[in-house]
Order: structure tokens, then C-alpha cells, then sequence
């Protein structure tokens, strides 16, 4: 019960930490500066994003029509969610005038369900530190780390959708290296109806199989779960034909010009709090450390891992030059799993290390 009660408070504390540096900074994107490059919250509820926004509409369209619901059917309620003061603290960009009943509901409801996603996709991280046995110390110090160095992705923007996709794809690969293939490729089809790319985690997926399974059986899991995932793109990418925008967004050159630029380079943000900067990921301060301990963590891992990680990061990589925009290395959030068991295990691997040395010493002793 103590470890229980002990895992809660650190689950509470990195969800705190991670919503609340995200959501004071960025909102839902409802800024003016970014609506001419992004889709609003209600642009998304309403169906009216440009494509390829659009595709990622069907949540906040349900959740709508449950707003929708809860203001007719349970008015106490709804007034309940206006007393919770989100406006003022997360979504001040949106208009007084826009600020009606059922869309503050439905921003309501949305953050919750965003809080609780983040608490899971955590829980995940846990527990596939633990799966790669980790004490429950140490599993619960590298969840710390995790959760302090995650925002650093979101150096330009976050989505609703991103906090979903980290419990979604984190679940996915946990239930996987449990053997729950059928839980596995349920959530892979949840992740499908949030965002349309999530076809790759499947695709990458195959890689992760240890070496004794049969190649059969490898590709008949890899065809059920691709195929009720591009059924799902399908279903959610319906109906936006009139839209305006297109299927993706072309930034190549816009991106060459981007990482010519010396001066992104010595770029800071302050995400993690307001005053408190810290260099961007492209910053030396910050890549050349991450740059040696990936080395680290690549040289202490097996090939199964190495096979997993370029998987899910080559063709996010391709994807990120060509349609990415600028440093927003959101974009490599479906990789975020190989990462983490990169790291996990360098870290099993300096415990090795740590436990024959002092073995050693007491032998010689």
C-alpha cells in the first residue's frame, strides 16, 4: 500500500508538472499567431479546421456534442466547470465572447481527459521501467527524469492530441512487450482515431519482436493491427473533402533555410516556467550531452532495441524534413518509446557494471 501511495504522489506531481508548463504556455493554440499555421481547439470542435488539422477532429467533435449534452441536460454541472476558472489559467486566448456554456464544457472536459492521459502514459513509463526491472526506486527516479526532460519536445507548440498519443504509443509498446497482443492492438486503433499518422507505431512494432518468433506470426500481428489502423485513418479522414488545406503541409525549404540559420542554434526557452530559460534541444548545451549519453545508451544496448529504434525514428525523421516545421521535435513522439528503452537500458547495464565491480572488491577482500 505504501508503494501504491508513494507511486500516486510521484504520478500527481509529473502530470502536474508536465500539463502545467505546456498547457500556461501554449494553451490549445488558440493564438491568433498560431491559428494562421495551426487549427484552433474550437476550430476542431466545429469540423471547420483546414486539412490536415481536420483529420484529427473526431475527439473534440464528440466532446462537443457531450458539452453540448451536459449544458441542456445537467446545467448545475456545466456552471460547475465555469467555477474551475481554466479560462483565465490555460485558455485566455479564447475570446469572452467565444467563452460560451458549452465550449467552456467542452475545454473542461478535455483537460481532464488530458490530465488523465498524461497520468497514464507516466504509469506506462513505470511500468516498462519495471518490466526492464528496475527497482521501484530507481523506477520511480528515472519516471522523474522523464517527466522533467518530455516538455523539451514542445518547444514551438502542443496539441491536445499529443498528450493522448504519449499514453496511447507508450501503452501500445508496454502491452507489447507483455504479450498482450490483442490489448496492444486495441489501443493501436484508439491512437488511430486520434491522429492519422499513427499507422507507423505497427509498422515499427515488427522490429520489436524477439528473435524466437516466428517470421509468420510476425507479419500476421503486423496485418491485423495495420490493417484496423489504416481503417481507422480512414474513418477519420472522411468528410473534409470541401476542407481547405491539403493532406499534408510542404516545409522543405523552409526547414533547410531553419537549420542553416547559426542563430536557432543559441536559441532559450522558457517552457518549463515563466523566467526560467533553458537552451532548446538544437542548442550545444543541450545536444551535445543528450549526443553522448545516446551514444552510451546505443553501445549498452541490444540489437533488438537498436532494430526497434530505427524503425520508429527513420521514418519520422524522413517525415520531420519534409512536412516537419522548423525545431518542433513533437513530431518524433511515436519514437519516444525506443528512446526510453534505450535508456533503460544503459541504465540496467551501469547496474551490472556497479554490482560485478563491487562483488569484485568484497571477493578480493
Amino acid at each position: 500500500m505504501s508503494r501504491f501511495s508513494l507511486l500516486g504522489v510521484f504520478l500527481s506531481v509529473a502530470t502536474a508538472n508536465i500539463t502545467n508548463s505546456l498547457l500556461l504556455k501554449y494553451g490549445f493554440n488558440d493564438q491568433p499567431a498560431h491559428a494562421s499555421k495551426h487549427a484552433s481547439f474550437r476550430e476542431l470542435m466545429q469540423g471547420s479546421a483546414a486539412r490536415p488539422f481536420a483529420y484529427r477532429s473526431l475527439l473534440p467533435r464528440i466532446d462537443y456534442a457531450l458539452a453540448q449534452h451536459i449544458v441542456r441536460r445537467h446545467p448545475s454541472l456545466a456552471a460547475s466547470f465555469e467555477q474551475l476558472h481554466l479560462h483565465r489559467c490555460y485558455f485566455a486566448d479564447v475570446r469572452d465572447i467565444d467563452w460560451t456554456p458549452p465550449v467552456a464544457t467542452a475545454y473542461t472536459l478535455m483537460y481532464f481527459l488530458i490530465l488523465a492521459s498524461t497520468a497514464l502514459g507516466l504509469f506506462f513509463v513505470y511500468r516498462i521501467a519495471r518490466w526492464r526491472n528496475l527497482s521501484f526506486a530507481r523506477a520511480l527516479t528515472f519516471l522523474c527524469v522523464y517527466s522533467f526532460l518530455f516538455p523539451l519536445l514542445f518547444q514551438r507548440s502542443v496539441f491536445f492530441y499529443d498528450f493522448l498519443e504519449f499514453a496511447e504509443v507508450f501503452g501500445a509498446v508496454y502491452f507489447f512487450l507483455e504479450g498482450w497482443m490483442f490489448r496492444c492492438t486495441a489501443i493501436i486503433v484508439l491512437g488511430s482515431l486520434v491522429k492519422e499518422t499513427f499507422f507507423l507505431v505497427p509498422i515499427a512494432l515488427l522490429f520489436l519482436h524477439k528473435d524466437e518468433v516466428p517470421r509468420s506470426k510476425r507479419l500476421w500481428w503486423l496485418g491485423a493491427q495495420l490493417t484496423c489502423s489504416l481503417m481507422a485513418r480512414h474513418l477519420i479522414m472522411r468528410g473534409f473533402e470541401h476542407n481547405p488545406g491539403g493532406m499534408v503541409e510542404f516545409h522543405l525549404w523552409d526547414n533547410i533555410a531553419f537549420w542553416l540559420n547559426p542563430k536557432y542554434y543559441l536559441d532559450w526557452n522558457n517552457l518549463l516556467a515563466p523566467g526560467v530559460f533553458l537552451p532548446r534541444l538544437e542548442n550545444p548545451l543541450l545536444a551535445v550531452p543528450i549526443a553522448l549519453a545516446g551514444r552510451d545508451a546505443w553501445h549498452a544496448s541490444e540489437e533488438r532495441w537498436h532494430r526497434y529504434f530505427l524503425a520508429a525514428f527513420l521514418p519520422l525523421l524522413a517525415l520531420f524534413i519534409v512536412f516537419g516545421y522548423g525545431d518542433m521535435f513533437r513530431n518524433f513522439s511515436l519514437a519516444l518509446p525506443a528512446v526510453v528503452l534505450l535508456a533503460l537500458n544503459a541504465v540496467t547495464d551501469s547496474n551490472k557494471i556497479r554490482l560485478i565491480s563491487t562483488r569484485g572488491y568484497t571477493t578480493s577482500e
